[in-house]
């Protein structure tokens, strides 16, 4: 009975996910066999993306669960066994899970003070004081458009010995908490002035992003949602990019760092 009820779990999330499958990668036949337009696939696939990390979970224990009805049924004994099943096998699906964005971890952009919070990590880091930390290029990516976690920033700091920028990156590689070495990008990081933390007043930014969020909800066709966040370190201003539904950049709203508005550019 245990196995005809978990091979009938089984046997429905995967039918789900290949369903889902057909949804995402298949729009033209998408579009033919069920008559959906562009904007209901991809409010499907949003959907999809956001239910993905419970199907992610159910799969972690069906197949754990099958592992121990396998090893109770051949009566293995051997710990080693047991101990992988148990202990190695779930740790390393949740870590792969984390790291390919399958159980999005961390805060998201409107959480107050968690941008302030990994700077401020990075300052302890470079050891030298917030105050002195001097941004020369700031950019927030979002990993999950959906779920609008996790989140990628990528900062340049000027360095106080060699007076010139260097890039770091958090999450780092194959980490989750971590700030890293990160390539330079090609963006213009030359500021017409010294840029410091206080001066772009983090604190605003996660009402900002709740006002883009507003205001998205008044554009006349579906969007994905916020992709990513830059600072203008030459007039301290906020883009806040919104995707579309063919993951291009749609629309930019300009903030000011005091939170307020100022225009909505279409790219």
């Amino acid at each position: 009975m245990k196995k005809i009820f978990i091979i009938g779990i089984f046997s429905s999330v995967t039918f789900f996910i290949l369903f889902y499958i057909f949804v995402l990668f298949n729009p033209p036949a998408t579009n033919q066999f069920l008559g959906w337009n562009i904007y209901q696939i991809a409010i499907q696939r949003d959907t999809f993306i956001m239910l993905l990390p419970y199907f992610y979970i159910l799969f972690l224990v069906v197949l754990v669960g099958c592992c121990f009805l396998f090893g109770k049924e051949k009566q293995i004994t051997k710990k080693i066994y047991w101990f992988t099943i148990s202990i190695i096998l779930p740790i390393l699906l949740i870590y792969i899970g984390l790291l390919s964005d399958y159980l999005p971890y961390g805060p998201t952009l409107t959480k107050k003070s968690a941008v302030t919070k990994t700077l401020k990590q990075l300052a302890q880091n470079l050891d030298i004081k917030e105050k002195d930390m001097i941004i020369t290029d700031l950019n927030i990516y979002v990993q999950n458009i959906p779920r609008q976690r996790p989140i990628k920033i990528i900062v340049s700091v000027r360095n106080v010995k060699t007076k010139q920028d260097d890039t770091y990156q958090h999450p780092a590689k194959l980490s989750l908490s971590r700030w890293g070495l990160a390539a330079p990008y090609n963006h213009e990081t030359s500021s017409a002035r010294d840029v410091r933390m206080k001066d772009i007043k983090l604190g605003n930014l996660p009402e900002i992003l709740r006002d883009t969020k507003e205001r998205q909800k008044s554009l006349a066709r579906y969007h994905s949602g916020i992709c990513s966040v830059e600072l203008d370190t030459r007039n301290l201003y906020w883009r806040v990019n919104v995707q579309n539904v063919s993951g291009e950049i749609a629309y930019t709203y300009v903030y000011s760092v005091d939170g307020e508005y100022i225009i909505r550019l279409s790219s």
